[in-house]
């Protein structure tokens, strides 16, 4: 591993995992327009996101809670052990209701809901990069 820093190794790299196209193209260009993130893109399901996040390791994943066959609760507990280090915000666009303590125990450091503002998103990626583990104010 090279000691130069050439400004990309200090970007947040970010994987956008929501099987709504729409949502996630426009998510992964606000994040990719972000000058201290690097958007790997978006992928629309669990078993994309595996391949993707052993290939390209990054640092925070935005996790859709509802996706068809293996839902953003199991993904991100199969993540978040795998992969320690990885930081997985959930997003969805209804209530978590009492799956807040299931989302709590996968290993996710927040839930963000999708009617907020793209800035909220960002802010949250934000906060979980400089230690803020516990983004589920907003909601709880």
């Amino acid at each position: 591993m090279s000691s130069h820093s050439d400004g990309a190794s200090d970007r947040l790299r970010v994987l956008v995992v929501d099987d709504h196209v729409v949502f996630a193209e426009m998510l992964s260009q606000a994040i990719a327009a972000e000058p201290e993130f690097d958007c790997l893109g978006h992928v629309q399901t669990a078993a994309d996101a595996y391949r993707v996040i052993a290939e390209q390791q990054p640092h925070v994943v935005t996790m859709d809670l509802h996706m068809p066959r293996i839902d953003g609760i199991a993904a991100t507990a199969y993540l978040t052990e795998r992969y320690p280090e990885l930081l997985v915000l959930v997003l969805t666009a209804h209530s978590v209701g009492g799956r807040l303590d299931e989302v709590r125990n996968a290993g996710a450091v927040g839930v963000i809901l999708k009617d907020g503002s793209l800035g909220t998103v960002l802010g949250a990626i934000r906060s979980a990069r400089h230690g803020a583990f516990d983004l589920f104010s907003e909601i709880a």
